[in-house]
């Protein structure tokens, strides 16, 4: 089965998943935070084992989309 996960970007999930699935990476900006708890500017994950062609968002977006496979 295809799966895709979007999750904050931290060493332990880099570990967790780099030797079994594709991953790349992109920064958001949120413009609203509660309690000044989160960080506005953060960088997520994108875990997936589909494959890069059969992603047409990021054949799209290659700009802010980052395979770390390439970093």
């Amino acid at each position: 089965a295809k799966f895709l996960l979007v999750i904050k970007n931290t060493d332990f999930i880099r570990e967790l998943y780099k030797d079994t699935f594709r991953i790349l990476s992109f920064e958001n900006t949120y413009g609203y935070n509660v309690r000044s708890r989160n960080e506005r500017v953060s960088e997520h994950l994108i875990i997936t084992n589909i494959p890069e062609g059969e992603v047409p968002w990021y054949r799209e977006n290659r700009s802010y989309i980052h395979s770390l496979d390439r970093l």
